[in-house]
């Protein structure tokens, strides 16, 4: 830094009593500079005029030694272990001057379509999922819903992640109103609307299998095939976007795949997904014929209403799989089956695959039509 002299008497940002240990440039930006002292870390964005703390959730420790590699911040620590800072692609960009006052939606880094098994956040050492990073800055806290909406290179839809909370489960058998708020019953939305900086890691896939259960619904879909991607950042009316690329697993690449064949396994885990969702949404227009008949038979038994009952549970065993162990799998478990498959690994789908789409998909208008019928 060009002011060496200033680091350590207290009138830039470091306490006098803080020694340095170790200080870092970040090879991608010319005077952004990281301090490790014996208290813990600080950054300076002016080429060592002035520092301020960059602590984040760094436990207060001696930091022995610093080094920014492939965009990310690794620290070693004086009996605390390695510590990483992931992706400090919005640190760079606030490394330029910056209005305080907008909104800024922070341009992500090239991400790699791994496939890996995650860990949860409580795990020690936590692996977070393969993701997009998206990073955005709110000057003051929005009242209304904020969303990023994730395009392709053609414009077509992809993904709307939002600040908005999904709808609570209710409870009806529940014995009062405050049985009905739990904690799992009330999922908090995927973006932070509170003023600062927030980070937001899109999984980078497409949208899920419909589910009744509003915390779950359209999560977990297939991965997006490699390529150019836009993120939109809508606050207030006001859209703010950024563009970044996706690139297949180098390791897929030696393995022979290509773009192409990704674009082609995606194209046809869509469609399985859509085809899951409809069947996933019979069966749950059977299942809301089906409660209110069976409270019926409850109350006052009837040959008229079990006799209705069993016409639809012959038509929801058509689709769904019966309770108990080694039963025959039905329409909906054998379509799981095949987007499961389909999905394990990075590969071509083979002729079978798209034989077997066309005979469920027969299947389920079976299916469709005996409900019809009742």
């Amino acid at each position: 830094g060009k002011s060496w002299q200033r680091l350590t008497n207290g009138e830039n940002g470091i306490p006098a009593d803080y020694p340095v240990r170790v200080i870092r440039e970040d090879p991608q930006q010319e005077g952004l500079l990281y301090a490790g002292t014996e208290f813990g870390i600080f950054i300076s964005f002016d080429d060592g005029q002035n520092w301020q703390a960059f602590q984040q959730n760094l436990p207060v420790t001696p930091i022995t030694d610093i080094k920014v590699h492939r965009g990310d911040l690794l620290v070693s620590t004086m009996g605390r272990s390695f510590w990483i800072l992931d992706d400090l692609g919005s640190v760079d960009e606030l490394a330029e001057p910056v209005n305080s006052n907008s909104v800024q939606l922070f341009k992500p880094r090239t991400a790699y379509r791994y496939r890996y098994r995650s860990t949860s956040r409580n795990s020690v050492p936590y692996y977070p999922g393969a993701a997009v990073v998206l990073d955005y800055y709110l000057p003051e806290t929005v009242e209304a819903e904020i969303e990023i909406v994730v395009k392709d290179a053609a414009g077509n839809h992809i993904r709307t992640i939002s600040s908005k909370a999904p709808q609570r489960r209710n409870n009806a058998d529940a014995p009062t109103p405050m049985a009905n708020i739990r904690a799992q019953d009330n999922p908090k939305g995927d973006l932070d609307k509170l003023a600062g900086m927030h980070r937001f890691r899109w999984d980078m896939r497409h949208e899920g299998v419909w589910n009744k259960n509003a915390s779950r619904i359209l999560r977990g879909g297939p991965l997006v095939a490699p390529g150019m991607y836009t993120y939109v950042l809508k606050v207030n009316d006001q859209e703010y976007s950024q563009t970044a690329e996706i690139q297949l697993d180098p390791r897929s690449a030696a393995a022979g795949m290509t773009p192409e064949i990704i674009a082609e396994q995606v194209g046809l885990s869509l469609k399985v997904v859509a085809l899951q969702s409809d069947a996933t949404k019979l069966l749950a227009k059977i299942d809301d014929k089906l409660k209110p008949l069976e409270e019926k038979y409850q109350k006052k038994a009837s040959s008229k209403t079990k006799r209705k009952i069993d016409q639809l549970e012959a038509v929801k065993y058509m689709l769904a799989t019966r309770d108990g162990n080694y039963m025959e799998r039905h329409v909906l478990s054998q379509i799981s089956y095949l987007n499961r498959m389909l999905n394990r690994a990075d590969q071509q789908p083979g002729k079978d695959a798209y034989t077997r789409y066309d005979e469920l998909k027969v299947e389920l208008e079976k299916v469709n039509k005996a409900f019809d019928a009742l």
